[in-house]
This record gives C-alpha cells, structure tokens and sequence, in this order.
C-alpha cells in the first residue's frame, strides 16, 4: 500500500486523498506536501498544518480514499476497490461475478 501512496504523491494532477488506518484514525493527505514516504517505503508520515505529522507503519494502513471521488476506496485487506455511495455499487470482486453487495436483500 505505501507504494500506491508514493504513486499518489506523484500523480499530476495531484489528487487530495485520506489514510485510513487499522485503529481507524484517519489523516487528510491535501497535497503532495503533506506527506512522505520513507526510502525503505515502510511508513508514510502524514504532515498537518498545524505543525503536527503521524507515521503510519505499512502494515497499518487499511485503506487510502480520494477526496476527489471519495465514494471509492482502495480496501488494502481485502485487495479490492469499493464504491460506497451508493447501495448498486460495487467492488472489483463484484464486477467479476460476485453479486453486488446487498443483493437480495429488502
């Protein structure tokens, strides 16, 4: 996942996005600026205007949202990209034969 961050970070144009993490705190990336990666890419910091930042560790960040299409999120545990806006949407698992969430129900 903290690849896919570092390809965000880079995207132009830039796109703001939010890490979601395990413990389900989550932090607004809204430039390029507010965050970093390490060398080693196993941690994002996360800067915030107010002087303060987190480190996530890799194995903590659950999901990565865009804050232009927050309706999809990149589930990391699950490998999947879900819409949620909506009770048609879908995730990739879906759209390969699955049936949509919530199908069948009244």
């Amino acid at each position: 996942m903290i690849p896919h961050i570092e390809e965000l970070l880079h995207i132009t144009p830039f796109s703001p996005f939010t890490v979601r993490t395990s413990h389900g705190r989550e932090y607004i990336v809204p430039t390029p600026d507010h965050a970093a990666v390490n060398p080693k890419g196993a941690y994002v910091v996360v800067f915030s205007d107010n002087d303060s930042h987190a480190g996530i560790a890799g194995l903590h960040v659950a999901a990565v949202v865009n804050q232009t299409l927050p309706c999809w999120t990149l589930d990391v545990g699950r490998s999947l990209l879900r819409h949620q806006c909506s009770r048609v949407g879908a995730s990739l698992e879906n759209v390969f034969g699955g049936e949509p969430e919530g199908a069948g129900e009244d």
